[in-house]
């Protein structure tokens, strides 16, 4: 990638449209390569959005910028506490699921399927907690249970969806194309699109 920069911007070499695509092309290629080597849908690319300026200071330090120093010293940044922060978050969304919120379920599922910064991705828990959700609305068998809360269809076919890409890619279970293809219709049959 660098090697492609330098021809195209004539650093330290001349400028060579025809050099540098060769080297993007090939950075491309590799890129592409990864990206097939995975399971269905490619490989999980995990998310890493967060700015260096409000982590403890940023990259020079505490006190550093007018984010950490002066009157804002004293005050509390946005993510200075992030992982104490994601833990009240968990604490909280565990407690309103094992009370049978379904919206707080499926928010505590995605958080494990998805992970962050702060929580790694657990899909053996995302995929109790997808399951729960989905089975407030499907019996085994797949035949809807009746008499749910308000949006319940909505937020079981979204967790059907989840389940299907986990069957479909193998994700904290056994790869099986056929369970795959049982979530998916279930929740295609509620939501339309997943």
């Amino acid at each position: 990638m660098t090697a492609a920069f330098r021809h195209h911007t004539g650093i330290g070499t001349p400028r060579r449209c025809e050099e540098a695509a060769f080297y993007y092309k090939r950075v491309a290629d590799k890129a592409i390569q990864y990206w097939r080597s995975g399971p269905p849908g490619g490989h999980a690319l995990i998310k890493h959005s967060y700015r260096l300026a409000d982590d403890e200071g940023g990259v020079y330090g505490e006190g550093a910028s007018v984010v950490s120093s002066g009157m804002n010293a004293a005050r509390r940044g946005t993510t200075t506490d992030s992982a104490k922060d994601l833990d009240d978050i968990l604490e909280y969304l565990d407690l309103m699921a094992r009370k049978g919120d379904l919206s707080a379920t499926f928010s505590l599922a995605k958080l494990y399927y998805e992970g962050s910064r702060n929580l790694p991705r657990d899909l053996k828990k995302a995929r109790t907690y997808f399951t729960n959700v989905a089975r407030q609305y499907w019996s085994r068998e797949g035949k809807s249970i009746s008499g749910g809360p308000p949006g319940l269809e909505k937020l079981a076919g979204r967790a059907a969806g989840y389940l299907g890409k986990m069957y479909l890619r193998g994700e904290g279970v056994v790869k099986n194309y056929a369970q795959a293809v049982k979530w998916f219709e279930l929740g295609i049959e509620n939501v339309g699109v997943l």
